[in-house]
């Protein structure tokens, strides 16, 4: 494995240049800083999870709630959701996958 620069050689010189020869350099993973590559923080993913746990154990109990259904038992809990939102929640807590 090698490893090229492209800027500024390639502006400059119209080609790459090398930065580390063969079998100086790890694997892609080791080579690179250690960053967020982003998506929602983990207490985001946690508490979207917690809901729709929320939405199975209410399918468990009556299969047939609609999302608007959902929507005020997520108020009553004290969490203010959109009704599209309900129903991605629903989605994904559908057995099937689908409304």
């Amino acid at each position: 494995m090698l490893e090229l620069i492209a800027r500024p050689f390639i502006n400059e010189r119209g080609d790459f240049a090398l930065h580390k020869a063969p079998g100086q350099c790890g694997t892609l993973a080791e080579e690179q800083p250690c960053r967020n590559t982003g998506g929602a923080p983990p207490e985001s993913r946690q508490e979207r999870a917690r809901r729709v746990d929320m939405v199975r154990e209410r399918f468990a109990a009556n299969p047939n709630q609609t999302a608007e259904d959902l929507r005020q038992y997520f108020k009553k809990a004290g969490i203010n959701v959109s009704l599209s939102a309900v129903k991605n929640y629903r989605k994904e807590a559908s057995p099937c996958g689908d409304e």
